[in-house]
């Protein structure tokens, strides 16, 4: 913490003196006396003079506000042959240094100690002194330090957290580190064949992406879930890949390339295919006999082959890539598979031809049923491509266990659901509508929907947590608010799943659930079923962005359903 080396310091009383002049009547007697803690050596007689264990002092980082103290010994010895009478101490101006001191006068050979305490309320760099003077001379301590911010995480599973700066220290199920203020990047990561991954920060809004920010204004704490990989991970790849590898092995390839990067593959690297099928080989034959897939989360996509592609019950959609990095909602995956999980027909020639003369089916990777592995299709030109592709497990055939990583309970929760039937503009005001197809147990509902002199946010509320019937969460209001989804709001009032896709849409009036609409976006506000209005639409097939606007508008005569939230 400081120099160590005992150095005599010079000050008001110039040179030591020596020999006969020292003593005035020949030679003098040499005395060696014990001091605290070294043993020193003086010549009985001669000047006090003092030394000092350090001429300065690095009292590194202490917690900010926290009443932490970080402590530093500053030891004095007098090694002259008389005393020092009165000893002067002057002490640091700042008050985040504090003193201790037992040095009032030193006889011959003593030592004192004076302690120098740092606790500082705020953050920041310190420099201070501490003298010490007697009548002939003047020692003095530079002090250093720093007022810093603490970042604790709580730490649940097996894995590894890794600063940037350095300065976390992980043991027993917590980290712990001081940091300056400013930002500090921590990554949360698992080896591959270890049986685990990572899963969820409760903080920043990182979710389960492996690196997460946090701007660090003040000491924080954190909550960081490994969870064990009992199932099959899912997720979408962070690169994007032209649609003429040569073959579906080319991108099961690049799927395990990237899980193995991001630590969650098997170590003979080969525990995941490409969801994508080829004129021989659909991708539910190509699942084999695997089965329960969660995305990086831990959040339950589908349990069977069956809840994946007979649209009985995709639970949430994929939403990651590999190394837990949140989709957009524009994020489309190359497939070659229909709806049912069997080969499409488009497939640029057994992903072998960059060609206008052939297609592709595609999907989207915050999708949910249908949507998310068949879309639509496009041409296999150049101009159309990279995509991304969708990757998933197939070491595992253990039955699905859902166990998000976070506690959001369902019971203080509401619901929030798709209407069963369309809705007309002019056939009834759409929180009646809502109110008229309503799930059980739900006493009041209203329409999600913007009017002319309000948003479609305006009946949320922020802090609850919103689910669909079939109790998967959305989000809560402020995530719903800010299109930040959990799930895609894809179930009926009446419980049963929605899996026409993107095509069949549900009115919102807005481009984002925060915002009044545009002019005549409305219909006006709901009562005029005209073919002159053009009101925008979202789809219940997504969990991006896509759930409230789907960029288009559809006419007011037009038949749609609606988003309803409980009161």
């Amino acid at each position: 913490m400081g120099s160590t080396d005992e150095q005599p310091v010079d000050g008001a009383g110039g040179d030591e003196a020596s020999g006969d002049e020292a003593s005035g009547d020949g030679d003098d007697e040499a005395v060696e006396m014990s001091g605290d803690p070294a043993e020193v050596e003086v010549v009985l007689g001669t000047p006090a003079h003092l030394t000092a264990s350090a001429t300065d002092a690095d009292l590194g980082g202490v917690a900010a506000g926290s009443g932490e103290v970080q402590a530093f010994e500053w030891r004095i010895t007098n090694v002259g042959g008389t005393d020092t009478g009165a000893l002067t101490l002057t002490p640091p101006d700042n008050a985040a240094f504090a003193l201790e001191s037992g040095c009032a006068a030193l006889a011959p050979g003593a030592s004192c100690t004076i302690t120098v305490r740092f606790s500082p309320t705020n953050a920041g760099v310190f420099s201070d002194r501490v003298r010490l003077a007697s009548s002939a001379e003047v020692l003095q301590l530079e002090l250093s330090a720093k007022g810093q911010h603490r970042l604790t995480l709580s730490v649940t599973g097996r894995g590894q957290v890794t600063s940037v700066p350095l300065g976390l220290s992980c043991s027993g199920g917590q980290c712990t580190g001081l940091f300056d203020p400013g930002t500090v990047t921590l990554t949360a990561r698992t080896t591959n064949g270890s049986g685990s991954f990572f899963s969820f920060w409760d903080a920043n809004d990182c979710r389960a992406s492996q690196s997460c920010r946090f701007v660090l204004n003040g000491s924080t704490n954190a909550r960081v879930q490994f969870s064990e990989l009992v199932n099959n991970l899912i997720f979408v790849s962070s690169e994007q890949f032209a649609p003429n590898l040569g073959g579906l092995a080319a991108y099961d390839a690049a799927c395990n390339r990237l899980a193995s990067a991001a630590g969650i593959n098997e170590v003979s690297g080969d525990g995941y295919i490409a969801a994508m099928s080829d004129s021989t080989r659909g991708l539910r034959q190509r699942l084999g006999g695997a089965r329960g897939w969660v995305r990086l989360d831990g959040f339950a996509v589908a349990d069977t082959v069956v809840e994946l592609f007979d649209g009985v019950s995709q639970q949430y959609n994929v939403a990651y890539d590999e190394t837990g990095v949140r989709l957009g909602s524009d994020d489309t995956t190359l497939t070659g598979t229909l709806v049912d999980g069997n080969s499409a027909p488009h497939n640029c020639n057994d992903w072998t031809s960059f060609s206008s003369d052939v297609n592709v089916t595609f999907g989207v990777g915050n999708g949910g049923p249908n949507v998310g592995m068949a879309l639509s299709n496009m041409v296999c030109e150049e101009a159309n491509f990279p995509h991304r592709v969708l990757c998933m497990g197939v070491r595992r055939a253990a039955p699905l266990v859902d166990a998000p990583p976070f506690e959001r309970s369902r019971a203080a929760g509401k619901s929030i659901w798709v209407s069963n039937t369309p809705f007309v503009p002019g056939s009834m005001t759409p929180d009646a509508k809502c109110q008229s197809e309503r799930p059980a147990g739900v006493a009041q509902a209203r329409a999600f929907i913007a009017y002319s002199d309000r948003a479609a946010s305006a009946v949320l509320e922020p802090a609850t947590n919103y689910f669909r019937p079939d109790g998967v969460l959305v989000g809560s209001g402020t995530e719903i608010a800010n299109m930040a989804l959990w799930a895609g709001p894809w179930v009926l009032a009446d419980g049963s799943t929605l899996t026409s896709g993107l095509s069949d849409f549900v009115l919102t009036g807005a481009r984002n659930p925060t915002s009044l609409p545009e002019a005549g976006g409305t219909c006006d506000d709901w009562t005029q079923p005209s073919m002159d209005g053009l009101a925008p639409h979202g789809s219940y097939g997504t969990g991006g962005i896509r759930f409230f606007n789907s960029f288009g508008r559809g006419f007011c005569s037009s038949a749609a359903r609606l988003y309803c939230v409980e009161l």
